[in-house]
């Protein structure tokens, strides 16, 4: 197994260099990252709901930031109050999807990937995701200005059952850590 990573390994290091380390060119969608990049203070919202019988409120600081060539956007966060789990996410723009995509990674074992679309005349990005078993995720992040967004997330099956209904505000840390 080791052989085989160290192999892959020195063929994309081969392949980088062969084609003098640059790669294609970067779409314009990835643009819509840079929206995103900074520190965060949240507030979380999580209505009664199948996976929160009763109201959750949280607060968590996120920092996000791009990674590998400005490729994709890496977020990781963790609750104000060290008390409730971490989770860290990316995000990126599919070009032979023609989407974007998030991978989100909680605490716990949890994860889940979507898939979505921005508009930039209404400032939002819209993205659903499959959680199996006939239940689905539907997002929206929705920026006020470039300090200010909120997201929204429902989760539902075919039925209507509620599963999740969160909403939370983000603001982003101006001039401090």
């Amino acid at each position: 197994m080791r052989t085989r990573i160290t192999i892959a390994l020195l063929i994309a290091v081969s392949a980088a260099a062969a084609f003098g380390g640059e790669g294609p060119a970067k779409p314009p969608e990835l643009k819509v990252l840079e929206r995103f990049v900074g520190t965060w203070d949240v507030e979380s919202v999580s209505k009664p709901a199948v996976w929160t019988p009763k109201e959750v409120r949280e607060k968590f600081v996120e920092v996000r930031e791009l990674v590998l060539d400005g490729w994709f956007l890496e977020g990781k966060a963790r609750a104000a109050d060290r008390k409730a789990g971490h989770f860290s996410w990316m995000m990126t723009y599919d070009v032979a999807r023609k989407e974007y995509r998030i991978w989100l990674f909680v605490t716990g074992g949890f994860s889940s990937q979507w898939s979505g679309e921005w508009d930039e005349a209404t400032k939002t990005l819209s993205m659903t995701g499959d959680a199996g078993n006939g239940v689905t995720y539907k997002g929206t992040t929705h920026f006020i200005d470039k300090d200010h967004y909120e997201f929204r997330l429902m989760v539902t099956d075919g039925d209507g059952k509620v599963y999740q209904d969160l909403k939370n505000t983000l603001t982003r840390r101006v001039g401090r850590p």
